[in-house]
């Protein structure tokens, strides 16, 4: 799922990076599908909740041994493309599409910018 408020530039470079796995793609092992939909992202404190028509989640940053700030993943190979890697654990991760069903709960989760910097010859 991406969120239908891309333009039309972000979906050109989008589209590639998940269909054809681009360095940076490599944790997609199988892409069902892409679908642009409405995504709702809500912040309160460190929890997250998203929601959107084929699923919805709810995080929270795994706290350090300060009991305040998060965990973070650090000298990780996700470094090359990804920033920031906070550890959560995921309070709920449902979906239902692309003949999928999945319903989890308290697992593992990440918080994480995506840097997409560098180039690709397949752009």
């Amino acid at each position: 799922m991406v969120c239908d408020k891309t333009t039309e530039e972000q979906r050109r470079y989008l589209e590639p990076f998940f269909t054809n796995k681009i360095p940076g793609g490599m944790i997609l092992t199988k892409v069902l599908g892409i679908k642009y939909v409405d995504i709702n992202f809500n912040r309160e404190g460190n929890t997250f909740h998203i929601t959107m028509p084929y699923g919805e989640m709810k995080l929270s940053y795994t706290p350090g041994l300060d009991g305040k700030n998060p965990q973070r993943l650090e000298n990780s190979i996700f470094g090359l493309y990804i920033s920031d890697l906070k550890i959560c654990n995921t309070h709920f991760w449902n979906y239902n599409d692309f003949d999928r069903n999945w319903d989890f709960k308290n697992r593992s989760g990440v918080v994480a910018n995506f840097d997409m910097k560098g180039k690709s010859r397949k752009f």
